[in-house]
């Protein structure tokens, strides 16, 4: 009886709070805004919106407060002279009618800098763009934002003694006239003092001092810290960064800068799924050791499965001297492909020297040992290749997540000789180029050029993996993934020598992270290009989302009878 008697009574209270919730909802005034429009309502509402709640019935005693709140609305805008007509047209509405009048403008505006910021380039450029000019209308938002403008530049570049001698917005309301008057004085500009590290061993300071790129004794810049962040956050050394300088610590116009690190834990795991009609679902499993010694040397291991690939694989990185741009890694890795008339066990091991040039070319001169057991049609054999190269990449876009501009080039070049022990002699060439460009805002265009080139006298004596197939979402659209190649007596897929692929495609955006597409592409893998080119068209549609660009493409394979369709699914970026 007991809980019977504590159920209807909690009954009871949530049906009481169900009515007082209904009788708030229920008394919520709404402003019917009528006279004015464009920013000078959109200022009044914002302004409304942040008055406390009350009841109809109280709407006289608070008429008042209402009528001030909106004159200071006018006025942030320059409109000291408006009127106001507030009439209650029902238990839950406020007709607002507003006369705005006419408007102060400013007849004068004086901002000036004294101190050594009078000569800095980042003053002289706001300065050359303040937001209030003479004869614009008073504008108080525009005002404020100039005094907090000159402070972070202030703060941002050193001048920790900064101080404004005078600051005024004066109006004249009668005369319809303002003005301003600023006089900001920067006083001396900082300089960086020396660097006191915490939670950061010897052997670990001396590993990021080449990412410092600021010396003791440069003018203090803040955009120098936030690019140490990056960096140091780019190594995957550190689980928390933290710089910032020591005001209190300062002298002399000096300033010492406290950087505080944290390494990240010993073992790493993250799982990955992804869905494409080239490999269909595929999953990976990494493990990393993100920091093995204060050397920065690191460890990573794959294992990935897909529905025609499956690979084992582990990576050592040693760096040189700055661990993000100039370092060596030693690779080894097992891959097994069964696709189609291919049937390949591959094992790796190579050792690479990496150069990374933010702004260049990325240089990867590397030695390979592959040793690969394979069936590709009706051959069977075995290879065993010793693979001098070099390979250079670029990348550059306009830093956006979704990139309006941008480009990428790669080059590789690597060779075999039976001279150093390879089963073969061969040289092979082949490079790649996407290209972005965005026009009116929502066209953009793509283009992608591919060509490969192996220097051998039987393709018979190159493994699988060296060969060149075309076909497939990133290759030439309307043909199955590597479906495009040379065949045996029996049919079969062999790959080929050569590899050439062109690519334009065009993209209107119709909706926020939505565009949509058409296509041509157009390629061959071959061994003496007698043969023709395949054809592949279609459309698509394309959609921005967290995890990276989704693209669906329906696409027709112009060069066979029938033109036959296919569905194209990827995730990635577009350069």
């Amino acid at each position: 009886m007991k809980q019977k008697g504590s159920a209807i009574r909690l009954l009871v209270w949530v049906g009481l709070l169900i009515v007082e919730m209904s009788k708030s909802l229920a008394t919520e005034i709404r402003y019917d805004i009528t006279g004015i429009d464009g920013d000078v309502k959109g200022n009044v509402r914002y302004f409304l919106d942040s008055l406390p709640d009350y009841k109809p019935e109280n709407f006289k005693r608070f008429q008042p407060y209402v009528r001030e709140t909106i004159q200071k609305a006018m006025q942030a805008l320059g409109y000291y002279s408006a009127s106001v007509k507030l009439v209650m047209q029902d238990a839950h509405e406020v007709m607002v009618h507003i006369k705005s009048g006419r408007p102060v403008k400013l007849d004068s505006i004086y901002v000036a800098i004294d101190g050594m910021a009078k000569s800095d380039p980042a003053f002289q450029h706001y300065m050359s763009s303040l937001p209030l000019s003479s004869g614009d209308l008073v504008n108080h938002e525009k005002y404020e934002e100039i005094k907090k403008k000159l402070c972070q530049l202030g703060q941002d570049h050193g001048y920790f003694d900064a101080r404004f001698i005078r600051h005024r917005l004066v109006i004249d309301p009668e005369n319809y006239r303002g003005s301003v008057d600023i006089l900001f004085d920067s006083g001396s500009r900082y300089r960086f003092g020396k660097i006191k590290y915490t939670h950061l061993s010897p052997g670990l300071q001396r590993l990021i001092r080449p990412l410092v790129d600021f010396r003791e004794g440069d003018f203090y810049d803040i955009n120098c810290l936030n690019q140490l962040t990056q960096r140091l956050s780019a190594t995957g050394y550190f689980r928390s960064i933290d710089i910032y300088p020591l005001k209190d610590e300062a002298s002399d116009a000096v300033i010492p800068l406290h950087i505080g690190l944290r390494t990240r834990q010993a073992h790493e795991l993250e799982l990955g799924v992804g869905l494409s009609t080239d490999e269909g679902l595929h999953t990976r499993l990494d493990w990393k050791k993100p920091l093995i010694n204060d050397k920065g040397h690191s460890m990573t291991a794959r294992v990935g499965v897909s529905e025609i690939k499956q690979e084992l694989s582990a990576s050592y990185k040693i760096p040189i001297d700055n661990p993000l741009q100039r370092y060596y890694v030693v690779e080894t890795a097992y891959e097994r492909l069964n696709q189609k008339d291919t049937d390949s066990k591959l094992l790796r091991t190579s050792f690479h020297k990496m150069r990374i040039q933010p702004e260049g070319w990325d240089r990867d001169l590397f030695f390979s040992v592959e040793y690969e057991s394979y069936e590709q049609g009706i051959q069977q054999d075995k290879s065993l290749l010793l693979l001098p190269g070099i390979s250079l990449s670029r990348r550059v876009t306009d830093g956006r997540y979704d990139p309006d501009q941008g480009y990428y080039q790669l080059i590789k070049l690597q060779a075999s000789s039976k001279q150093w022990g390879s089963n073969a002699d061969f040289i092979q060439l082949s490079g790649r180029i996407k290209g972005l460009y965005t026009f009116a805002e929502k066209h953009r265009l793509i283009g992608r050029l591919e060509q490969g080139i192996t220097w051998v006298d039987s393709l018979d004596v190159i493994p699988p993996s060296l060969r060149f197939f075309a076909g497939g979402n990133q290759s030439v659209r309307g043909y199955g993934y590597e479906s495009i190649s040379p065949k045996d007596s029996e049919g079969n897929l062999t790959g080929s020598k050569y590899l050439s692929v062109v690519s334009a495609e065009y993209s209107y955006t119709f909706r926020p992270k939505w565009r949509a597409a058409l296509f041509v592409d157009t390629g061959t893998a071959t061994n003496d290009y007698h043969e023709s080119w395949k054809v592949g068209t279609g459309f698509g549609l394309r959609w921005v989302s967290p995890i990276g660009q989704v693209r669906l493409d329906l696409a027709f394979a112009m060069s066979e009878e029938g033109h036959p369709w296919r569905i194209h699914f990827g995730i990635g970026p577009e350069i």
